[in-house]
């Protein structure tokens, strides 16, 4: 994985209270349609956008969303 041990640690952080709010076991079930892809995607995009802005910017230096993709593999699965 490209993305660094900080920055999959600060993603995470971000992730969790959308994680908490819509725990992916259910958000996976009332949306059976939605590729795995999709769900990993869909907590990234319903995360804090001030922090994730910053973050991102970071992140993009040196990878790309197909690095961010596998980090966020790590963080919801599949």
């Amino acid at each position: 994985m490209k993305i660094t041990s900080e920055h999959l640690e600060r993603l995470k952080s971000l992730l969790e209270p959308v994680i908490a709010k819509y725990p992916i076991s259910e958000y996976r079930r009332t949306n059976p349609e939605f590729s795995d892809t999709r769900v990993r995607w869909d907590y990234f995009w319903a995360s804090d956008f001030p922090t994730k802005n910053a973050l991102m910017n970071e992140i993009y230096e040196y990878a790309n969303d197909t690095h961010l993709n596998t980090a966020l593999k790590a963080i919801v699965g599949r």
